[in-house]
């Protein structure tokens, strides 16, 4: 990619999969460039990257696209150092990828047209796409050759943004799924079927048109008229019974709604419940984090615990060893010198003439001058002698001292990770008192009257509810004898109007298209329900993996209007989860539904973080980097998400590749020598290092991308 977002010039970036490992990843503060990356792809594949999408009242408001140029107080796709200073701007992404299709590459650039373009239409944008043995610069075709690699109407559920996560889920709950059904039923291919069913109905109007103005004169006209009469009458008596039932299901709905009528007249006593329906359900949670927090105390306390609580006594005897090592560094520097002194004397002594070796003039008294010689010798034997009798250890033996100390000297946060260990340890121990007493308070709220009716009503409300799921079915078995009822009454008619000699192509043409018809609606009704059942049961999959109480969920329910909800294993629907949990059931059934769409390609998670809390984001890696993962995982991870260094250590393994995204002013090391002498002037915003002299201007905000060594 060439000058995009914080990306000043071409940079490289390769996404090479070695078959065994799927994860990817980038770390940086905010502002560094990891959404650029994200939407650097985007904008490459479909030539626009749009603000994130927004909830109201539970239907999709699209977002607006992005400018590649413009002013300085809009957010633009550009470098703003290349758009503002280059003498011809421009702006490039290169993407490479394979599949089972084969091989493409995308290149999508824009050039200005003038000297300073001040919008998109002053730009001039070039699609060049080389697939297989196709090379094509058309717009029209490249795009369509991009959308058969990868359609757009899918991108939502493979470029990931954690910022909308929220917004998905609001829309996934509310009884308004106008945002989100249009774009399931595009994963699913419903579109497509459903545009065919009108064009097919819109040829059956007029072919009906030409066969209404049609007698039938055959000889088998009155025996197919009273089949037809017969089929009729059956049908109206399907028909019959079916209203009978409505009529019935309406009488239960109607107790139904009494017996909550009922339970709201002892609202009181009913919020008592609920509230502690909820109560056990978050106790459930919290127990099964609890065993989680006390398995990882214990684990943090093994073979490091007793490090730590040594060194706490032993650091004052290591600090006192390196005082000593400096003290003996000190006697040795003293005893070199005065032996030197010593050896200097006696040298002059033995040389002495009556002429002065530094001045080159004649001694006045030379005897008195040797004396003054010999003295100096003497005392500084005798200082020689008293250091040496001072010192206790040399400096190899304090060496040694130390070595031994330092084997029992912690991991540098070992401390800090048994510390954490015992506060999460604490804090679940304290939620689950906490939540026992909140239980217990409300038990004594409840009285055994308010008890006994709520059960009874419960019970009456279970038996009536099972009534209403029976009643239901039996309508559904009559509605299905229906359509095969309808088919053979077409039939008839179709018979009894082929007796037009003239009309013979019409009626073969409507028993066609109503056979189509008929048969592309049924197709489409079993095959939306085979996918929201596989859906449901794909999104239950994921959420079992990644959710942080297994225990306590049975998985993911979704609706005929794909409204979804959090199923207990009790059977009932979770009624105040967490947002962390409704992070993790929206990225399930995200996943689910590119499970579904059986398409492979990475996916590209912007800010997977979002909302969750450490348990969930280790669970979220945990699934997505999985070795048995079938695509490419990437995660844009600003630095507050996931730490570099633990998330190395613990999902190494599984990382093929990983980089750090900074700007020259977050360097504590040369950039050039890796050296730690920098010297940084705040006034000149430059830091220079005093090693290699290499120099560099830390206000500079262009992004550099460091790979990190896995």
């Amino acid at each position: 990619m060439k000058d995009i977002g914080p990306f000043r010039g071409t940079k490289v970036i390769a996404f090479e999969d070695d078959g065994k490992k799927n994860g990817y990843a980038f770390f940086g503060a905010n502002g560094r460039g990891k959404t650029s990356i994200y939407n650097a792809m985007k904008w490459c594949l479909w030539g626009e990257v749009k603000t994130r999408v927004r909830a109201s009242r539970g239907s999709k408001i699209s977002g607006r696209r992005r400018p590649i140029v413009g002013n300085s107080d809009e957010n633009i796709l550009m470098n703003r150092e290349a758009y503002e200073n280059d003498k011809i701007q421009s702006m490039s992404v290169i993407i490479l990828a394979e599949n089972d299709n084969g091989e493409i590459q995308i290149t999508r650039e824009v050039v200005s047209k003038t000297t300073l373009p001040r919008s998109d239409d002053e730009l001039r944008e070039e699609l060049t796409v080389v697939f297989g043995d196709e090379s094509t610069s058309d717009k029209s075709r490249a795009q369509e050759l991009i959308e058969k690699f990868f359609p757009r109407e899918l991108q939502q559920f493979f470029f990931i943004d954690g910022e909308a996560l929220e917004e998905y889920t609001e829309m996934m709950e509310k009884d308004s799924t106008l945002g989100l059904k249009e774009e399931i039923e595009s994963v699913l291919r419903i579109p497509s079927m459903t545009r065919g069913i009108k064009n097919l109905e819109n040829i059956r109007k007029k072919t009906k048109a030409s066969i209404a103005i049609a007698k039938n004169n055959s000889k088998n006209f009155s025996q197919h008229e009273n089949d037809l009469i017969s089929k009729n009458k059956e049908l109206a008596s399907l028909n019959q019974e079916i209203t009978s039932l409505d009529v019935r299901i309406d009488g239960i709905k109607s107790k139904i709604a009494t017996i909550h009528e009922q339970m709201e007249e002892n609202k009181e006593m009913l919020i008592l419940f609920r509230q502690m329906e909820e109560y056990e359900t978050q106790l459930s949670s919290a127990e099964v984090q609890l065993k989680r927090s006390s398995e990882q105390r214990v684990d943090s306390f093994k073979d490091k615990a007793w490090k730590v609580m040594i060194w706490k006594r032993v650091r004052a005897i290591y600090d006192e060893c390196e005082s000593q090592v400096d003290a003996a560094n000190s006697v040795d520097f003293q005893i070199k010198n005065l032996n030197i002194q010593i050896k200097k004397s006696e040298k002059e002594i033995g040389e002495m003439n009556d002429i002065c070796s530094y001045c080159d003039q004649k001694i006045p008294d030379l005897e008195k001058y040797i004396q003054k010689k010999k003295d100096d010798i003497k005392n500084n034997k005798i200082r020689l002698k008293k250091i040496q009798e001072e010192s206790v250890l040399s400096i190899d033996e304090l060496k040694m001292k130390i070595g031994k100390i330092i084997a029992m000297k912690p991991g540098r946060t070992d401390e800090e990770r048994i510390g954490k260990s015992e506060e999460y340890w604490k804090s679940d121990i304290r939620k689950v008192k906490n939540l026992k007493e909140k239980i217990e308070k409300l038990q004594g709220k409840i009285t055994s009257e308010s008890k006994d009716l709520m059960g009874e009503l419960g019970k009456d409300l279970g038996i009536k509810e099972a009534n209403l799921r029976k009643l239901q079915i039996d309508k559904e078995n009559l509605s299905s004898k229906c359509p095969s009822i309808i088919n053979e009454i077409k039939k008839l008619e179709l018979k009894l109007g082929n007796n037009k000699p003239d009309s013979s192509s019409e009626f073969n043409m409507d028993m066609i298209i109503g056979k189509l018809i008929v048969t592309m609606k049924d197709t489409m009704e079993n095959y939306r329900e085979q996918a929201r059942s596989l859906v449901e049961e794909n999104a239950s999959e994921v959420f079992m993996q990644v959710t942080n109480a297994p225990a306590t969920f049975a998985g993911i329910k979704l609706d005929k209007e794909f409204r979804a909800q959090i199923l207990l294993k009790s059977g009932r629907i979770a009624t105040a989860p967490s947002s962390g949990m409704k992070s993790m059931m929206t990225i399930s059934i995200i996943d689910a539904l590119r499970r579904v769409s059986t398409l492979n390609a990475p996916i590209f998670f912007d800010t997977p973080g979002r909302s969750l809390d450490e348990p969930h984001k280790i669970a979220q890696l945990n699934y997505f980097w999985r070795l048995d993962h079938d695509s490419q995982f990437l995660i844009f991870a600003h630095s507050g998400e996931y730490k570099i260094d633990t998330t190395i250590n613990e999902f190494g393994d599984r990382i093929v590749s990983a980089w750090e995204l900074t700007f020259p002013g977050d360097h504590k090391k040369c950039l050039k020598c890796n050296s730690e002498n920098i010297m940084h002037s705040k006034k000149q915003n430059r830091a220079n290092c005093l090693e290699c002299e290499y120099n560099w201007d830390t206000s500079e905000e262009n992004t550099i991308i460091t790979e990190i060594k896995i």
